[in-house]
């Protein structure tokens, strides 16, 4: 189990270049999923909710799935991967929560 915390303390060291998956673009816009805000709250490391990811991607030692809260009842769930001191946070995919 891990936590927010320490998801947010490792992403710290990571520089805030966020890149998303050029697929999710087309899929967020037909899930109604705004990148801009999602960009934004994950360059602030604010996210509501945290979890372990199963899937790995070999150009990147760690992953989790965060979940970010938009507004009252907008809420985003993605996979992010990225290196300690690395220089970017890749999102994957994005879809409604």
């Amino acid at each position: 189990m891990v936590s927010k915390g320490e998801v947010v303390s490792e992403l710290e060291s990571v520089d805030k270049s966020i890149r998303i998956n050029p697929h999710s673009y087309r899929r967020a816009n037909q899930r109604n999923v705004d990148l801009d805000k999602v960009k934004n709250k994950v360059e602030e490391l604010d996210f509501h909710s945290v979890r372990e990811n199963n899937q790995s991607d070999p150009r990147f030692s760690k992953t989790y799935k965060v979940v970010i809260k938009i507004s009252e009842d907008t809420f985003y769930e993605m996979p992010i991967y990225f290196n300690m001191d690395g220089n970017e946070i890749y999102v994957k995919s994005v879809w409604n929560k």
